[in-house]
């Protein structure tokens, strides 16, 4: 499966902070000590097969690299792709590459891989590599103590780790460290700062939204483009429903909706169908319509064999009340599905017919 079914995905994306508020680098143990820090030289790129983009044979002096780490069972790594493209078409001329580098494991086959970058990989241009074993992320992802993907390491010019963190912190680095003006480690706290200053927005958020939303228009003002990223625009669409303010969120929706289909971003129209159709979101179903409008966005994105789209089609026709449409775009989830995966969603679509 591409992602959870719905009731899990929305309570991940309404109630978890940013994956870096708190300070450290995603999922890193406490205490733990680590082969791999900032300016230390960068491992080598150990790959079994360039699958798209520029091969990196190593890294070139006066060049800055971001490489990383991703899989096919991973929905935010998905999810982070439209922003690594943009950023590689932004900085390209400047001296970036981009590398997504994913290693194999029981559900992260070189078939699975290839299979995605043939079907994706066009749409996000930069570079994807398949490594066979675990040489290169044991190098990058063990050695810096980190379990969580997307992970990324900003190789700077003189061939030295820059950065580590994850993808979205990456509008913050890369400007600083192509223009020679990155600090290190200041430069880094002062943008775990930064985000543990959106992190207390959305704490606030549970228990006085209109404030919460004067906070992050100040956030919108400081960090534009940070707040911009998918991530953030989901937040955003969060504190305008939880403040009451359906206007606004139809009319940000809407462009979201818009946004992600130019894009091809599926994981951002999904969120939009959340937050619309969560009902500790929106407990009063305004705007079914909008859930239903970005369901099927999500469906032109990943094409009409794609169960988990069609799934989430149903979910949207259920939430409307059209239990005849829920039903037949849930029978014709299933009849996409395969093995397990079609038993997993015969039982979801018996809950959610209430049967």
């Amino acid at each position: 499966m591409r992602f959870s079914f719905a009731p899990i995905a929305a309570i991940a994306l309404a109630i978890l902070p940013h994956p870096v508020a708190g300070g450290e680098p995603p999922e890193k143990p406490e205490g733990k000590p680590t082969a791999l820090r900032v300016g230390d030289p960068a491992p080598p790129l150990r790959v079994s097969k360039w699958l798209s983009g520029t091969e990196v044979k190593r890294f070139e002096p006066g060049k800055v690299y971001v490489v990383e780490f991703w899989a096919t069972w991973c929905g935010p790594c998905i999810a982070v792709m439209p922003h690594l493209t943009a950023l590689q078409t932004e900085y390209k001329d400047k001296g970036l590459t981009v590398v997504g580098v994913t290693a194999k494991d029981e559900k992260n086959s070189a078939a699975a891989v290839e299979a995605f970058v043939a079907q994706r990989g066009k749409r996000y241009a930069y570079t994807f590599a398949f490594c066979e074993d675990r040489t290169t992320y044991d190098a990058y992802m063990t050695a810096a103590g980190l379990q969580g993907i997307p992970s990324v390491f900003v190789v700077g010019p003189t061939g030295k780790i820059e950065f580590i963190g994850h993808s979205m912190e990456l509008d913050l680095v890369i400007p600083k460290v192509l223009a020679g003006t990155w600090r290190g480690q200041p430069d880094i706290d002062q943008i775990r700062k930064d985000y543990g200053r959106f992190a207390g927005i959305m704490k606030k958020a549970q228990t006085d939204p209109a404030a919460a939303l004067k906070e992050f228009a100040a956030f919108e003002t400081d960090f534009p483009k940070v707040a911009a990223g998918y991530y953030y625009q989901i937040k955003k669409l969060q504190l305008l429903l939880l403040g009451k303010e359906f206007d606004a969120a139809r009319e940000l929706s809407e462009s979201l909706i818009r946004s992600a289909t130019e894009l091809a971003n599926p994981i951002l129209v999904s969120g939009v169908r959340l937050m619309w159709s969560a009902s500790f979101i929106n407990p009063d179903k305004k705007h079914p319509e909008l859930a239903l409008k970005a369901a099927e966005a999500e469906l032109k994105i990943e094409g009409d064999r794609d169960p988990a789209a069609l799934f989430h089609v149903a979910e949207a026709h259920a939430f409307a009340g059209n239990t005849v449409k829920a039903t037949e775009y849930g029978q014709k989830a299933v009849a996409e599905a395969s093995g397990e995966e079609r038993k997993e969603y015969e039982a979801a679509l018996k809950k959610l017919l209430g049967k």
